[in-house]
Parts: structure tokens; sequence; C-alpha cells
């Protein structure tokens, strides 16, 4: 059984509803939300295993196959017009290497990051080809062959190649990495979340038809392309003890790693998350709230 890489909240919700994903949906989800690429291809084997939507399956084994020898084409580096250029996320006066060897540049990320490091593989300056510049002058992005970012134990977490295109269009949204789901949103109006990444909760400002609605949007105007991207839920924040000043904001977030929470250990705080949470569900747009307020206040 394949574990998808969604929180145990929204598991539950979409099993207490009745629905089951398709192969091809479990296919999108472990690619878009796996964190690590050995990750990624780990399930989409387990999927393949026992898959019998033969489209899907012959996308899966494409994407298997090219992020196999792209990442050994990253990794060897016989040409020595190339270098490797490591790029942490700890901010120094040295905070960049420069390697001739991919296992040198991975022994210095590790040693030298505090969440993630990049590698990029380019080519010197002075050595770049000039069928790879096409006509412009060399600088460090025209002369990139491919970038992976790194875990701090030297785990891959994505990357792509210029080196080795894709036998396929990786920008295709019928494909599974890219597609939209057309399901609905695990949360309602008014839903108090957390997710990894948020310093507090926010208030969910998007009903449980968000995406549907969003889907039959692009019916009527097929001009415009959704994809994964898409399914996201707007959440709206307020300031905390780190952020004093109290005004509304709002994020774009996709929402299956988030889950409902009942309670906060700052009850001052929950006080005021409730009554967005209630102010919401009364269809108050808390950021249309704030503009006018400050609007107000501006005249005083």
């Amino acid at each position: 059984m394949v574990k998808l890489p969604i929180s145990d909240y929204v598991a539950n919700y979409y099993k207490e509803q009745g629905i089951e994903f398709t192969f091809r949906q479990k296919a999108h989800f472990c690619w878009a939300y796996h964190k690590r690429l050995e990750e990624r291809v780990k399930s989409l084997k387990e999927i393949l295993a026992v898959s019998d939507d033969e489209k899907l399956n012959g996308e899966v084994r494409e994407r298997l196959d090219y992020e196999e020898k792209a990442y050994a084409t990253f990794v060897e580096n016989h040409n020595q017009g190339c270098i490797y250029v490591v790029h942490s996320d700890v901010e120094s006066e040295y905070q960049n290497g420069y390697f001739s060897s991919f296992q040198n540049a991975i022994l210095y990320g590790n040693g030298n990051c505090r969440e993630r490091y990049g590698v990029v593989k380019r080519y010197l300056s002075d050595q770049c080809p000039e069928e790879f510049l096409k006509g412009e002058e060399p600088d460090e992005y025209n002369t990139v062959l491919s970038e992976y970012v790194f875990t701090p134990d030297g785990r891959v977490m994505c990357g792509y190649s210029c080196e080795c295109p894709a036998p396929f269009d990786e920008e295709d949204k019928c494909r599974f990495e890219n597609m939209f789901l057309n399901i609905k949103s695990p949360f309602g109006l008014g839903d108090i979340v957390m997710g990894e990444g948020f310093d507090h909760p926010g208030v969910v400002a998007s009903g449980h038809d968000s995406f549907e609605i969003i889907y039959d949007r692009h019916k009527k105007d097929t001009e415009v392309c959704i994809d994964g991207f898409d399914n996201c839920i707007r959440v709206d924040f307020t300031g905390h003890d780190n952020d004093p000043s109290y005004n509304f904001n709002y994020d774009h977030v996709h929402p299956f790693g988030l889950w409902k929470i009942d309670t906060w250990d700052d009850k001052e705080y929950w006080e005021i998350l409730k009554f967005m949470s209630n102010a919401i569900r009364q269809n108050v747009d808390l950021l249309t709230l704030d503009y006018l307020m400050h609007e107000y206040s501006g005249h005083y």
C-alpha cells in the first residue's frame, strides 16, 4: 500500500467522505508533495507495481528512467571546463564553494548548511561552447548545465537538468506530475489550521468546493490552463507575539499537508482566531475589512 504524503487529518477526511484516489491521483500526490527525490521514486515504483492504468504507467516509466539518467549525468564530470558551485543557506562572506568534483561539492555542502544547499554544475565562462550560449554573453545563469538541491545529509530534494533534456514535455498539464485534482478541498470556510512551516495557525477562507469551482470555471474558459499549482486554498493570518502590527494577511497554500486544530497554547491568540473563524463563516472578507480600517485611520 502506497503511503501518500498527506496529513492524517486530510487522509481521514477523504476516507470519511468515501473518496478513493485513482492511481493517477496517487502518483500526482507522490510526485508533487514528497520532499525528497528518493521518496518520489520509491512511491512511484510502488504504484507502478499495482497500477492497471497503462497511460499512467508509461508516464511513470518515462519519469523514472529520466530521473536516473539526469542525475547520473549531473554527477559525472569528464569536462575540465565544468565546475560545481555550492550555494549554502548559511549567509557568510565565504558561503559558496567551487569544486571540480561532485563528491567534494557534497562534502562541503553537508558541512556548511542548515536545512538545504544547492549544487550548480556549470561551465566556466571562458570554456562554455558557443552553441550552448546561443549568441549570448556568458554569465552565471546561461552557463548552467544542471542544478540539484540537497538535505544536510546529502539526499536529493529536487533538481533540473539542461544537459540531459527530458524526452517528454515536462510542462504538459495532462501528465500526472502536473495534473489538477478536481476533488473536494479537505477544509471549509472558517476552519482553523496548522501546517508544517507555519509559525502560527491560520483560518481557511476557501470552501470545500473551491477546487470544483476552479475546474468549472476552467471548462468555460479553455484559454486558461490549470494544473497542480492551482490546488491551493486561501488561509488568512493575523499578527502574533513576534509581529505586533496585527494586520491581516493571507497566503495561498496547498492544503494536503495541513491539519485542523481546536485549541492553541496562546489563549488570547486563540480567541482572535475564533473571532476570525466566525467572521469568515459569516462571509466577512477580513482583508477588505483590514483595508477599510487602514483607509479610515488615514483620515485622522
